[in-house]
């Protein structure tokens, strides 16, 4: 039988490697554990103080005739979020427009934001209700009957005594008319 040649190490060197990666593999194992943890607890989580929704000024496209197209947040009492600009402090509220193929949309028209002081730290943002409108205009290429989507990702942090982010996907769906 021949015996391992170790050049310089000891088994005291070797035991202590040993220990380093089982106590590695205990860490990795507690942090998965943990983050499927927090995963179902998410999952548990309350529903977003804000609603998001999407609406137009009509119920139909009319090939070429702009429209205007309202991005609206509801929140509940007393929370709040930011606007373009938060201020000292907070996060941006944002929204990105998915539009169909041929449209094109003005940058959304924000209202005076409120100024909200707490601590010494100046915010801007709105509570209650929050409503940004944006004029669309669709393609000339539209055919009567067609059903077309508008999509938007928004994101916001929403505050009352503490802070919560959220986000939603939004749509609207609108027939095509010549009239």
């Amino acid at each position: 039988m021949r015996k391992a040649k170790y050049s310089n190490i000891t088994k005291a060197k070797v035991r202590a490697i040993v220990l380093a990666g089982l106590t590695a593999l205990g860490g990795m194992v507690c942090f998965f554990a943990e983050a499927s943890l927090a995963q179902n607890q998410s999952n548990k989580l309350p529903a977003s103080p804000i609603k998001a929704s999407l609406s137009s000024d009509t119920p139909k496209v009319i090939p070429g005739k702009p429209f205007t197209l309202f991005v609206v947040f509801d929140m509940e009492p007393g929370w709040h979020i930011y606007y373009k600009d938060p201020g000292q402090s907070g996060m941006p509220t944002q929204v990105d427009l998915t539009l169909p193929k041929g449209f094109a949309a003005q940058a959304l028209s924000w209202p005076p934001p409120e100024t909200f002081k707490e601590v010494g730290i100046v915010t801007y943002g709105y509570a209650k209700k929050l409503r940004l409108s944006t004029m669309v205009t669709p393609s000339k290429d539209l055919k009567p009957g067609e059903s077309i989507k508008i999509k938007a990702a928004t994101s916001w942090l929403a505050c009352k005594h503490s802070c919560v982010p959220g986000t939603s996907s939004i749509s609207l769906d609108l027939k095509v008319q010549t009239k």
